[in-house]
């Protein structure tokens, strides 16, 4: 019950290394990794048997492909499409894992719509197979 809890906890230190990479540098990138490896919330939610520390790696996954998303349009108005494609298998998971997730995944669709005005359609092309792969939820 727990083996699912425990292999995402230790996925969530590559995949914050990565994340503070890309945001920042490398140097930041391994202080975040560090601190995940160490701080009490990922350790205490990698021995549970809930999903918090999935919440967690798909939160980070999700701001991944998010801020490729976001660079993309705002930057060059285009929407790759294998970060898109990540992105929407991601945010469908974090909408189910937790309604956190859902509110992250809602969040980020409104701060992409407000830094991509001319590319809303594109935006909207993002968030609808979201939306449809979470009514069944509903």
């Amino acid at each position: 019950m727990r083996l699912p809890s425990a292999v995402a906890g230790w996925l969530c230190i590559p995949a914050i290394y990565f994340l503070g990479k890309k945001l920042y540098s490398e140097r930041e990138g391994i202080i975040a990794a560090l601190l995940v490896a160490v701080l009490w919330p990922t350790i205490y939610y990698s021995q549970e048997a809930r999903p918090y520390a999935m919440l967690i790696l798909l939160s980070i996954l999700t701001s991944y492909f998010w801020w490729d998303l976001m660079q993309s349009l705002r930057y060059r108005g285009e929407l790759p499409r294998r970060a898109a494609a990540c992105y929407i298998v991601c945010a469908v998971l974090c909408a189910y894992i937790h309604y956190f997730g859902l509110l992250l995944v809602m969040l980020q669709g409104a701060t992409l719509a407000a830094l991509a005005l001319d590319n809303l359609r594109k935006v909207a092309l993002l968030y609808v197979p979201v939306a449809l792969a979470y009514l069944p939820w509903l």
